[in-house]
């Protein structure tokens, strides 16, 4: 677990709300598990905001709220479903109502913990889950006592829950007493969990769930087992800390960590037989574990509606190459267009094969780059160097001079966004491979660059990927480096299991 304590509330807010927003960044189809009650609803301000100024498009982001009151109606003022429409759904333009999932609190209930079950396993993993906390220990509305298998459930409210919960109706007797809630099993599934929790009230629960040992008694200990965490909490919801945990971290201090990106790049190969075939064996590994990186597959252009019709939710479809025109007569070339049809989210561009033998120079690469953020798709930025380059010390200087060209007029807001993709020419398809040493010291020159040409802070954003000859029984010790975001990979991301073995 990541522990993050900040100065107040307002700080908190500021952070988990840039959390959110750099999800939708990098994945345009997140899928989000939402929380209610008094914590987020800053948060949830600032995210209008920020939709609102920065046209921040929610069209394609799915929303799974944890909990719906017991015996009150969707429209019911007190539901939370009415609660999130007018918090934050109704607010953001974009956001289509049909992509947010709230339980159902009124008609069979065990029908509709069944069907909420199933649609979160059809629908997910849910890429980011927050949640609140209880005094006493709650996540959700599982109260102590609640098992660590349990999944979507009806629950009876504890006296405390419906004490601390009578704020927000008019007398305690108002207050529902059961409710309809995520399990702890369920929401464990998600790839990433950020809980927030401010105030003096919450310190015991923050100090168990930090210092204490997993327990049914507080529920919020099962976020132990979870390989991916972050709390997030305020100065006084860390005041029964032990000195050497409750340190303060300053928020413009703070660096967000960057999540790990791995694209198999199967170049010319699959036909459509052999893509079915592959997607059939690699769907079935991917359920078997909990994939805490980004992933996903760069096919040919033929390969592409097959992958948006096998795609699982958290599958990133990443095309090869685009034309920078709209359309027009450009025989044997593909537009980006087309390519949002297909679901494609991320494109490759400039890569060493392209360069090489279809003569694509950096003023092509430069057009293509602002074509695809215009179009809200996130580029995939290749470069390296040659053998000859690299025996003659010239890797710094190429390198910077390719980037340096095809970014030229990108604006710094869409920078942050963009993956970089390092690949070393005399090690694609060869069988040499840089150490992680000298692939590491390569990345961190690339990010010093972007701090150059931008800020410190764009650069911190930009998620840098190695390439070249990356295999399942090396990617360990290249991911392990702090400047290295990521594998490109070729030859094995072709085999299913080779693949899936390099996202474990």
């Amino acid at each position: 677990m990541k522990l993050i304590i900040l100065k107040d509330k307002t700080e908190v807010a500021q952070l988990l709300s840039k959390i959110i927003i750099d999800i939708i960044k990098v994945k345009p189809n997140a899928i989000l598990g939402l929380a209610t009650g008094s914590s987020p609803i800053e948060t949830y301000d600032l995210l209008i905001a920020d939709a609102k100024n920065n046209k921040r498009d929610w069209s394609k982001v799915l929303t799974f709220n944890l909990d719906e009151y017991v015996g009150l109606t969707p429209d019911h003022v007190k539901s939370y479903r009415y609660f999130m429409n007018h918090q934050l759904f109704n607010h953001i333009k974009s956001l289509n109502l049909k992509n947010t999932y709230v339980p159902k609190g009124i008609g069979d209930l065990d029908q509709n913990v069944e069907e909420y079950e199933k649609l979160l396993k059809e629908k997910g993993p849910i890429d980011l889950q927050i949640l609140g906390l209880g005094t006493n220990g709650h996540i959700a509305f599982n109260e102590p006592g609640t098992l660590a298998s349990s999944k979507t459930h009806v629950v009876n409210l504890t006296k405390e829950t419906i004490e601390a919960n009578k704020r927000f109706f008019s007398k305690v007797e108002d207050v529902p007493t059961k409710a309809v809630t995520m399990g702890i099993h369920t929401i464990l599934q998600a790839k990433l969990i950020v809980l927030i929790a401010t105030g003096t009230n919450k310190a015991q629960a923050i100090r168990e769930l930090v210092e204490g040992k997993v327990s049914p008694n507080y529920p919020c200990t099962f976020l132990q087992n979870h390989d991916d965490v972050t709390i997030i909490i305020d100065e006084e919801a860390a005041a029964l800390l032990k000195p050497t945990i409750s340190k303060k971290i300053n928020l413009k201090e703070k660096q967000m960590e960057r999540k790990k990106i791995i694209i198999g790049n199967w170049k010319m190969y699959k036909n459509i037989e052999e893509t079915q075939f592959f997607l059939n064996e690699f769907n079935k590994l991917i359920k078997t574990k909990n994939i805490k990186y980004d992933y996903g597959i760069a096919a040919s252009f033929t390969n592409l509606p097959l992958l948006k019709m096998n795609k699982t939710s958290a599958l990133i479809i990443v095309a090869q190459n685009c034309h920078y025109e709209t359309e027009g007569a450009y025989t044997g070339e593909i537009s980006i267009k087309m390519l949002k049809d297909m679901m494609v989210s991320h494109v490759i561009i400039g890569h060493s094969e392209r360069r090489m033998y279809f003569n694509e120079v950096d003023e092509t690469i430069n057009k293509k780059l602002h074509s695809l953020f215009n179009a809200n798709i996130i580029p995939i930025l290749c470069c390296g160097e040659t053998l000859n380059q690299y025996e003659n010390k010239e890797t710094n200087e190429v390198i910077k001079n390719q980037i340096k060209l095809a970014l030229k007029n990108i604006k710094a807001e869409n920078i942050a966004k963009l993956v970089i993709a390092y690949e070393p020419i005399w090690a694609i398809g060869t069988g040499k491979t840089a150490t992680a040493q000298q692939a590491q010291t390569v990345c961190k020159m690339i990010r010093e660059f972007i701090s150059e040409l931008y800020n410190k802070n764009v650069a911190e954003q930009v998620r840098i990927q190695y390439g070249g000859s990356v295999k399942p029984d090396n990617i360990k010790l290249i991911l392990s480096e702090p400047d290295i975001d990521g594998a490109l990979v070729g030859g094995a991301s072709l085999v299913p299991q080779s693949f899936f073995d390099l996202l474990i």
